[in-house]
């Protein structure tokens, strides 16, 4: 799959998401769309969009145990 199928197969996602009032996103920054194009999408649904801006991104990492 190239960039610009998996862009359009994004785009696609999200209209079908239109009918729900929440969702979630989980995103990868190695992933495509890059940032700038998925902001550009979402940007076209108005008020999800303004949703989209006010999360906090964070990085989760793994706990590691205690060695004995």
């Amino acid at each position: 799959m190239d960039k610009k199928q998996a862009v359009e197969l994004f785009k696609r996602v999200i209209n079908h998401l239109k009918p729900f009032k929440y969702w979630l996103l989980s995103y990868n920054n190695a992933s495509y769309p890059n940032r700038d194009e998925l902001e550009e999408m979402l940007g076209k649904m108005g008020e999800m969009y303004k949703s989209w801006k006010r999360l906090t991104f964070i990085r989760l990492q793994e706990k590691k145990e205690a060695k004995p």
